[in-house]
Order: C-alpha cells, then sequence, then structure tokens
C-alpha cells in the first residue's frame, strides 16, 4: 500500500535497483527511485514493494493500490478510512489537515493521501466534461453547488 518513502531505515529486504528510474508526482516535479523494500505500517498491516526516493519528506500511499490490493478507501470531510473489502475490517483511519493531504497513522508512521484536485473531479463527476464546457457552465450557474472550476494546468 505505501508505495514511495524517503526513509530508507524503515524499509525490509531493501534491494538497490540496478538502474534508476524516475518517479513523477502530481505537481510535475521528477525524483529519482533508488531502490525498494516493505514495510509494516501496522502489525497486520504490510505495505509491498515500497520504492525509495532519497530526500523525500513524507510517506506516500497511493490509493488505486491500496483497492487493487482488495481494500476499500473511503475519504470523508474529516479523515478517511482504508477496510478490507472481504472482512469490512478497519486497516488504517487517517485524518484531514487544513491543506487537503489525508494522514494515516500507522503505528509510529505517518503516510499521506493526497485529495484528488477537485477541478478533475468535477470532470468526473461531469462525464468527463471539456474543462471549458465546465467553465461555461460554472459562469451560466447551471449546475447545482458547482463551484467555480478552474482549469487545470496539465490538461491537454
Amino acid at each position: 500500500m505505501l508505495r514511495v518513502t524517503g526513509d530508507k531505515e524503515k524499509l525490509h529486504s531493501y534491494n538497490a535497483l540496478e538502474k534508476e528510474k524516475n518517479v513523477s508526482f502530481g505537481n510535475e516535479s521528477l525524483a529519482v527511485i533508488k531502490g525498494k523494500g516493505s514495510i509494516f505500517l501496522k502489525e497486520k498491516v504490510k505495505a509491498i514493494n515500497v520504492m525509495y526516493v532519497d530526500s523525500l519528506k513524507h510517506n506516500l500511499l497511493s490509493v488505486s493500490q491500496m483497492c487493487d490490493q482488495g481494500n476499500d478507501v473511503v475519504f470523508r470531510s474529516n479523515g478517511c478510512v482504508v477496510r478490507e473489502i472481504n472482512t469490512g475490517e478497519t486497516m488504517i483511519k487517517g485524518t484531514r489537515t487544513p491543506n487537503n493531504l489525508y494522514i494515516l497513522k500507522g503505528g509510529q508512521r505517518e503516510c499521506y493521501l493526497n485529495k484528488i484536485d477537485e477541478n478533475w473531479l468535477w470532470h468526473r463527476i461531469l462525464g468527463h466534461l471539456s474543462f471549458s464546457q465546465i467553465r461555461k457552465a460554472c459562469r451560466f450557474k447551471v449546475v447545482h453547488d458547482l463551484p467555480d472550476i478552474t482549469i487545470p494546468k496539465n490538461t491537454i
């Protein structure tokens, strides 16, 4: 579940990559992946194939990969929950910070989930409507509770 860490000491069974690879983040910055291993988030919650990125300040999780590993991730206005799909057992709980990061408390470790950008969320809700059409809907107030959406930089 945990996918990227900057703390090599937390990794069990660390293996350096023969050829370093790059990873890109949501803000379009690049970092170098130097190796990978596994981390225990809690006693029964193990993250495998965790990438080590030197100098990364936070541990980052991939929500889609958590779901692919048999979990549900539920986001609420004040926090989030990761549950095992088959049993419904709560694996990890988290709280939301004022800057829209979800912090999961797993023992002494903290992991961060970045809330999806609201502009892209509305794009999905509206059936992948183009951003120019969404802006038009904002201007004419044709969708109830639609906030003032801006066109993200990373659109084609």
